[in-house]
Parts: structure tokens; C-alpha cells; sequence
């Protein structure tokens, strides 16, 4: 819920959503007429009305997030009981669904794996349970004289929070947020809300601090939209000072299809350079390769540009599971204003693949310069 991509809650998807959900309506009070009047075959009606709540439901949900994200910005008092009414309605309406699926589940005589299948309710409804006092770890977007500035913030503004920056588990004992906050180095932040002798859920994010946060000029190239969660948060993501996980769609990994990443940062003035990184992923089976090779360009004037360095791919395209790199190029003597990182597309998929033909992914959380 917390996730908000801009795509997903600005008017359109509001006008979608609500179409969504009327539309869901006016099936399901069709498909409960139809079971009222129908002996034979009641399983594959009582199946449908299922699907069809389940698609209420989802509508309710991105309403309830957009009306959540409304809430967050405003900070009105209106605004917020009328986003824990919604909030409280749509846990009611899980619950539900939960008790429904349970009886659809048992008719199919597959008992065995039914609590897997009920770790997801069960998820979700945690998650709508003790959304209030979920922490968000806000960084802001550039670096300020070597230091950066941190808040944190819950959905409605009224939790105790609680905060560590050395990557220890934040108890009573530990700062107390009152206001945003600074750190002058690279951190594991971690926050919690304590309320009642109850830690609830931990946040952390790990927040980096070095020479091209903030600092892009512009993106060469654009990254897919195929999941907004590719994205990573949009235009800055790969200067944010945010590394990614090991899950490609975390948010925090920026993936362009088909196409070259190519971005161009500007530091704003001549800097000496030490180190360039850029962070990779490849995941084979979902598309995503390794660059056949990371060219670093430099230029002092915006115009002229040198290749300071090229590093060709040294991961076998067929290795299993997900692997994540570094790669990066040190100097001795560099000093420029304008970086241009290049990573080239390896291609289509090649002939062993299980999607042939299809073009491939170039996934990348974070440029950091040194």
C-alpha cells in the first residue's frame, strides 16, 4: 500500500479504478441473480462470484492507496478518517474473501496446500493491520557539503518512532525521531514505531552518500514501463544513493529493454574521480543479462568526450538464479565534470533461451562515484 508510483494514483488511475469497481458490481449482482435461479452447475456460479469480488476488491484496494497517498500529503483530519474507514472497510472485505476461497479451495479436495495459498490473505492483512505504524525512510534526493538529510515518516503522523543509523535494531533505548535528521557517510538506516511495549515492523533502507547523488544531466535512453516497480521511482533513480535487493522488482532496480543504458551525470563542476561503479543484475529465465560491456566517458566541458574506461561482461549469460555486480573502473589521475556511463544491450535472447528472440532486459540500481 505504501507504494505509491505516480501511474498508479493520479486521476486516470482513480477513473480506472472506479470503472473497474463499477463495472465488477454490475457483474456480481448479475452472476447472484443468475445463482438464485440456477440448481444445476451452482460450483462454476459460486467460482465467478468469487473472481468477481476478487476484482472489486483489488479496485477498492488501489482506491483505498490513492485515497492513502491523498491522506499522507494532506495531513487533514478529513482526509485521514475517511482513509482508516476505507482502510477498515477493506479488511473487513478480506477477510471475506479469505472465508470464501477456504470453502472454494475445500470443494477441489487439495487441503494439503491450502495454508500456503492463505500466507498471501494473511500477508496482506497484516499489512492493512499495522499499516499506521509502518515507517517510511525518506532521504532527500542530492547530497549537501558531504552530508544528507533524513525523515522519517508514518502514513498518518502519529506514531512514536525510533531509529538507529549504525545498523542496529532500533529499540526504546535508541534516537528518538523528532525531526529530520543528517548523516555525513554512507548508513544502514533502521526505524520502527514502539507503541504500547509493542515493536512493530522494522524499515530499513541502506543510503549512500557519494559524489553523483542527485546529480543527473540526462537519460540517453529510457527505461521500460512494462512494470511500474522497473521505474525504480523514476528519472533519478540510478543517482538516488539507493542500492537494490535481490528481487529485480523491489523498485529499486531500473531496467531498460531492447535498448542501451546510456545516462549522462553532471557533477556541476570539474571533480577529481577515483572510482566509478555501476551496480548490475542478471536474472536469465526474466529476460535480464549482463551488458556486453560498460564504456565510462568523461568530459570537463559538456561537449568533448574522452572513453576513460571499457569493461567488457565476464558472466556466463546461463547461470542460474540472480546475480549481482559491481562494476567499476579506478583512476589515478581523472578530473572531469560530466560522466557518461554506456552499457551495452547484449541482444536478443539467444537460440538456448526459453524465450528466443525476445529482448533482453539491462537492470541497474546505482552509479556511484568516488
Amino acid at each position: 500500500m505504501l507504494e505509491q508510483y505516480p501511474e498508479d494514483i493520479n486521476d486516470s488511475a482513480r477513473a480506472a479504478n472506479e470503472r473497474a469497481l463499477s463495472h465488477a458490481g454490475n457483474l456480481t449482482e448479475r452472476l447472484q441473480a443468475l445463482r438464485g435461479r440456477v440448481a444445476r452447475h451452482a460450483e462454476v456460479l459460486d467460482a465467478a462470484l468469487f473472481a468477481s469480488r476478487r476484482v472489486r476488491f483489488t479496485a477498492r484496494k488501489n482506491l483505498a492507496r490513492i485515497g492513502l497517498a491523498k491522506a499522507m500529503h494532506s495531513g487533514k483530519s478529513g482526509d485521514i478518517l475517511e482513509t482508516r474507514a476505507s482502510l477498515n472497510s477493506l479488511l473487513s472485505d478480506l477477510y471475506r474473501l479469505k472465508s470464501e476461497y477456504v470453502t472454494l479451495w475445500s470443494r477441489e479436495n487439495r487441503g494439503w496446500s491450502l495454508s500456503r495459498a492463505l500466507d498471501k490473505y494473511d500477508g496482506l492483512g497484516n499489512q492493512l493491520l499495522d499499516l499506521d505504524k509502518t515507517v517510511s525512510i525518506l532521504p532527500d534526493s542530492t547530497v549537501t557539503d558531504g552530508r544528507r538529510q533524513i525523515r522519517l515518516a508514518t502514513p498518518f503522523a502519529d506514531q512514536t518512532v525510533f531509529y538507529t543509523t549504525d545498523g542496529s535494531d532500533p529499540t526504546i533505548r535508541s534516537n528518538r525521531y523528532e525531526a529530520p535528521f543528517w548523516i555525513d557517510r554512507s548508513a544502514l538506516v533502521r526505524a520502527r514505531v514502539v507503541a504500547n511495549n509493542q515493536a512493530y515492523r522494522l524499515s530499513e533502507k541502506s543510503i549512500m552518500i557519494h559524489k553523483a547523488v542527485g546529480k543527473l544531466g540526462k537519460l540517453n535512453s529510457h527505461y521500460s514501463l512494462y512494470n511500474p516497480a522497473y521505474a525504480a521511482g523514476g528519472d533519478m533513480a540510478l543517482v538516488d544513493g539507493l542500492r537494490g535487493s535481490e528481487n529485480f522488482s523491489d523498485g529499486r532496480w531500473q531496467g531498460y529493454q531492447g535498448q542501451d543504458l546510456d545516462i549522462l551525470l553532471d557533477l556541476q563542476k570539474t571533480t577529481e574521480i577515483k572510482r566509478i561503479t555501476i551496480g548490475l543484475l542478471q536474472q536469465s529465465y526474466s529476460w535480464i543479462l549482463m551488458p556486453e560491456r560498460v564504456q565510462f566517458w568523461t568530459s570537463s566541458d559538456g561537449k568533448s568526450y574522452e572513453l576513460a574506461k571499457e569493461i567488457r561482461n565476464a558472466v556466463d549469460p546461463k547461470a542460474d538464479g540472480t546475480i549481482i555486480r559491481d562494476v567499476s573502473a579506478e583512476f589515478d589521475d581523472l578530473k572531469a565534470r560530466f560522466i557518461r556511463v554506456v552499457c551495452k544491450n547484449p541482444g536478443k535472447l539467444p537460440e538456448w533461451h526459453h524465450a528466443a528472440g525476445g529482448e533482453t532486459f539491462i537492470f541497474a540500481d546505482e552509479i556511484v562515484v568516488e
